[in-house]
């Protein structure tokens, strides 16, 4: 999927943090996180996957 490298930055209430996100994950006040964690929840955010 071509998400033409937009970003986001996605706040983490709980434990302070952020992340650059891929803007395709936000619609509105929604947000999608995959099911992934490490080093395939970072090739999805690279690739821009859904």
């Amino acid at each position: 999927m071509d998400c033409k490298k937009t970003w986001s930055v996605v706040p983490f209430i709980d434990d302070k943090t952020v992340a650059a996100v891929p803007s395709n994950w936000i619609i509105g006040q929604l947000r999608y996180w995959p099911p992934l964690t490490g080093e395939k929840l970072m090739n999805a955010i690279r690739a821009c996957e859904m």
